[in-house]
């Protein structure tokens, strides 16, 4: 016979095992790195008086996704996220710039797209990596300024992301949008505005200031209800989610959780919406947290106001060059969502409204083309390459370039734009081969 308290304790033993054998199978059927995380990414991120943010220097961070996993994100000895380098040049030198694209946290060091350039050219050339996550055109063009300018680099080359570069440019449209998220105003960010007389300016510069911080903000009604849920425990119990987040299980559960409402329940009504023809037409500036706009051929004031912007930064920054005895190359990166086959039902899909305005997936990277052509600036728009690799695999859904579970780059995706940045190099006759 079980006394009271042994019953108990059989039961206990019993949950214990029948929880290990569930995390065990899921651990077989989503395989995670199952440890503790030493540094998450973010926590490598420091404030840059100039800049706004950088990388901590001699730092190595993880970064980890439902479909990815990156044990060592390092930072060298400068901050960039790279493998040592020195001031002193001792062959041709790239340095190459934009966001988290870029950047490539979701990737391992050897399979960012600058170790590939390298890798791809022999060594005869050195690609440095200047990439910084949530970076615009305008703090990209500071962090040449500030810190990239002293190592030398003989050819600039910008990835500008059509899908939020415009928009970070603007210290209108990013408040927008962080407001949006529950969120403060970016004060760590360098801003570039137009004066009366339409010329750049810098109206903004970074500032620390945590007395600027906003408390927690209770859950917005826009997430899933999952996500309500777990960030009214988040703040209800602070340290204790705090505490139980460095564990990748916890984050693992919040994703695939998050990831089944979205995708399953969301999807599933709205494609049923879409093929009853049952979707509002709503305009894109007006959907919160979309931002689209980037891609309407009639971009609404504030959009316009933005586009002039990212157009002056570049002309300044390709005059910088031409100073430092430099070239400036501007070319755009393609990502999944612009490379679907069927764009309206994507964007249904996404946001449940049908735009208002005529989108087009290849305005930007045909307006960022035409400008750098029309102003004597070297550029490039890469989407006919990317439109051509997917035909070639015969993909007709995502991912294409990115992961499933996010839309940065996944290592094929470095290697193949580090293809085209080499072949659009060679043919142009902007690198030495011998």
């Amino acid at each position: 016979m079980f006394t009271p308290i042994r019953r108990t304790i059989l039961i206990i033993c019993l949950t214990l095992l029948l929880f290990t054998i569930a995390l065990e199978i899921f651990k077989s059927v989503f395989p995670l790195p199952w440890k503790v995380r030493p540094f998450t990414l973010h926590s490598r991120y420091i404030f840059d008086a100039d800049v706004g943010r950088w990388h901590q220097p001699n730092s190595v961070a993880s970064h980890y996704g439902a479909c990815y996993a990156v044990d060592e994100v390092r930072f060298n000895s400068f901050g960039m996220r790279d493998k040592e380098r020195s001031k002193k040049k001792d062959k041709f030198r790239i340095a190459i710039f934009g966001d988290s694209m870029i950047e490539g946290a979701h990737v391992k060091d050897e399979q960012t797209v600058n170790r590939v350039i390298e890798d791809l050219l022999k060594g005869k050339v050195e690609c440095l990596n200047f990439g910084v996550s949530g970076f615009g055109t305008g703090q990209e063009y500071v962090l040449y300024e500030k810190k990239a300018k002293e190592f030398n680099p003989d050819l600039v080359i910008v990835g500008f992301f059509a899908k939020n570069d415009v928009r970070d440019n603007s210290l209108v449209l990013r408040s927008r949008m962080l407001k949006e998220a529950n969120q403060r105003t970016p004060d760590n960010v360098p801003f570039f505005g137009l004066d009366s007389h339409g010329n750049l300016t810098l109206i903004h510069k970074p500032e620390l200031n945590p007395a600027k911080s906003a408390p927690p903000q209770p859950p917005s009604p826009k997430i899933t209800f999952f996500q309500q849920v777990i960030n009214a425990l988040k703040f209800r119990f602070p340290r204790v989610f705090g505490l139980v987040n460095n564990l990748e299980i916890f984050s693992a559960i919040n994703f695939y959780c998050n990831s089944y409402y979205d995708k399953m329940l969301i999807r599933t009504a709205r494609n049923l919406k879409w093929s009853l023809n049952l979707g509002e037409t709503r305009n894109v500036d007006e959907i919160i947290g979309w931002h689209t706009s980037v891609y309407a051929t009639d971009p609404p004031r504030a959009w316009q106001e933005a586009w002039e912007i990212t157009e002056k930064i570049l002309l300044h920054w390709n005059n910088d060059c031409k100073k430092n005895g430099a070239k400036l190359v501007v070319v755009t990166l393609p990502y999944d969502f612009e490379l679907q086959l069927d764009i309206k039902k994507e964007y249904f899909l996404y946001t449940g409204f049908y735009p208002l305005q005529n989108l087009d997936m290849s305005y930007p990277h045909r307006r960022i083309e035409d400008f750098c052509q029309k102003n004597n600036i070297i550029g490039k728009s890469f989407l006919p390459e990317f439109f051509k690799y997917r035909d070639d695999h015969k993909l007709s859904n995502p991912p294409f370039m990115g992961y499933k579970c996010d839309g940065h780059y996944a290592p094929h995706g470095h290697r193949y734009l580090a293809e085209c940045i080499v072949k659009f190099l060679i043919d142009n006759q902007l690198i030495p081969l011998n």
